[in-house]
């Protein structure tokens, strides 16, 4: 007879899954998923629910620790859940997510793959770039922001983040002071009403300035005026500051409708030698440091020659093709937000990049259109999101023969499938991990592919 939910047991962690949970054996055999335990370790575990016919629950009490375990230094790592590898050393850290990519490879590939040793931070902390919190109303009326606790729309309260930029967590913190001085009203989720939602903010790496977006339901809120002139005054840093209107009952952080407050509504960055304009919805790599060590990589394993032409599938706001315009006679960059591709035709312009140019359009369709025309292509980079690419994609990819593709993934799983699927026209030279994102199990992956008649 089964077990009524929730039922206590012991076991021990034998491996994880690619979202960080532990995969733990209880005494009688079965499989329960639990976050914050890690190989080696037992414990007594409380088992909470079956969902899908897996078996989720939490560390109650741990029994043999796990000589990799360290005090973790985020006050709130168990019930935020964002970090999960917190309390993880990171030498295993790293080990673990070059374990992760090899696992995927070699059980998509049927092969043992060359996966080169995770590439790490010296300083794994405060790397954050952006920060992005929902904003909800307290039982007591006021304004409390922080994370959602995983799994549901709690609000954790926390006035700093580990990995985030400290600049960030400050003007976080000075901005929903003033939302409840100012008595804003916040958004109450259960009853749809209220104002401020979120707030998300960016900060430039070359120059510390920063963008703060407030998210609203609507246009027009009470302290809004006096809330701008407040932010410009005690909040300097913040040199743009913009107003998001997200009406929708969503779990959609920023909606279509902009307003600039305060400021041109971007910042600028640099990577590599290079500037790039970055407003609120510009996708751009939220570790500055380990971007600039994966491109300088992706360029090292693409090998361009001055004569090659270079199609950058996916390409946000142009940071990889722009990137490799220093090296390549010709650069194409495709990318289906409209918002995306004029930030990316604007760092063109501020980057004097003549022989780089953008196309909106969804990228199975325009590579598609290329492989018919018989465009050439020498190299193809493609960094998709995290879903991976499509049939669609990588049949135009095998048709238009590149050279030489390098992948850029955030999710092994993905990049694994895709990877199988342009077999046997091309053959996996190497894949590397880039820790972009420590203290979470999240990793980055840069692969090499070489056509096999090339």
């Amino acid at each position: 007879m089964e077990n009524q939910f929730p039922f206590i047991s012991t076991g021990h962690c034998r491996d994880y899954l690619l979202s960080g949970e532990g995969v733990v054996q209880l005494e009688d055999g079965r499989i329960v998923f639990v976050p914050g335990v890690f190989l080696g370790e037992e414990g007594e575990f409380e088992v909470l629910y079956s969902r899908n016919g897996a078996l989720h629950g939490r560390l109650r009490k741990l029994l043999k620790a796990s000589p990799s375990r360290v005090k973790p230094s985020c006050p709130v790592p168990t019930a935020c859940g964002g970090c999960s590898f917190q309390a993880l050393a990171y030498d295993e850290q790293l080990r673990v997510k070059r374990e992760f990519v090899l696992r995927e490879l070699r059980r998509k590939l049927g092969e043992e793959p060359e996966v080169l040793p995770a590439v790490g931070m010296e300083n794994p902390h405060g790397y954050r770039n952006k920060a992005s919190v929902p904003v909800r109303k307290d039982r007591k009326g006021r304004a409390s922001w922080g994370f959602f606790r995983k799994g549901t729309h709690e609000i954790v309260p926390c006035s700093s983040c580990d990995i985030e930029d400290p600049a960030l967590s400050s003007i976080i913190k000075k901005a929903g002071a003033l939302l409840n001085e100012l008595k804003v009203p916040p958004y109450d989720e259960k009853e749809d009403s209220g104002a401020v939602r979120g707030m998300l903010a960016r900060i430039s790496r070359k120059d510390g300035k920063a963008l703060l977006v407030l998210i609203s339901r609507r246009r027009s809120f009470p302290g809004k005026k006096e809330l701008v002139a407040r932010i410009k005054r005690e909040i300097p840093e913040v040199s743009s500051l913009v107003l998001n209107i997200q009406k929708g009952r969503t779990n959609v952080v920023l909606g279509g409708k902009e307003e600039i407050l305060l400021g041109p509504g971007f910042i600028e960055d640099e990577l590599l030698g290079l500037r790039f304009r970055i407003s609120s919805k510009s996708f751009y790599q939220t570790n500055p440091w380990m971007t600039e060590r994966l491109y300088l990589r992706a360029m090292e394993a693409a090998g361009l020659g001055e004569e090659d032409v270079v199609i950058d599938a996916y390409s946000g706001i142009g940071t990889i093709g722009l990137v490799a315009s220093s090296y390549a006679k010709e650069v194409i960059g495709i990318e289906e937000v409209e918002e995306a591709v004029r930030d990316a035709e604007r760092n063109r312009e501020i980057n004097g990049r003549e022989n780089f140019r953008m196309i909106l359009g969804d990228c199975p369709d325009v590579l598609s259109g290329f492989a018919r025309e018989g465009r050439r292509c020498d190299v193809l980079f493609m960094d998709p999101p995290r879903k991976g690419s499509t049939e669609r994609f990588l049949s135009a990819a095998k048709e238009l023969a590149p050279r030489k593709i390098v992948y850029v993934s955030c999710n092994p799983a993905t990049l694994a499938r895709d990877i199988a699927f342009l077999l046997p026209e091309y053959r996996l030279q190497s894949a590397e991990p880039f820790d972009m994102f420590p203290m979470t199990p999240h990793v980055e992956t840069l692969a090499l592919l070489v056509r096999r008649d090339g």
